[in-house]
């Protein structure tokens, strides 16, 4: 038979161990503001069901493309100008 693992003691590592539930409530939250968010958008601009639906995902999409850009562009050798 195979022994318990040894509990982790409550200092080791505390931070590693809470990351991920903070990550989800703020996953919970953002899930929650959408709605409202796409309700006023629609009702403000005019929009489609599709669209509303679609404008959330915009400055994420448009942030992770910036970031692309950035990571994949040649390093600047005129630094020290």
């Amino acid at each position: 038979m195979k022994a318990a693992p040894k509990p982790i003691p409550a200092q080791s590592g505390s931070a590693a161990r809470v990351l991920p539930v903070f990550l989800v409530f703020l996953t919970m939250g953002f899930g929650d503001a959408v709605n409202p968010l796409v309700g006023l958008a629609r009702e403000q601009f005019g929009l489609s069901n599709f669209a509303a639906q679609l404008s959330p995902f915009a400055m994420p999409l448009i942030s992770l493309m910036y970031i692309m850009w950035i990571s994949c562009r040649p390093p600047r050798n005129d630094l020290s100008k």
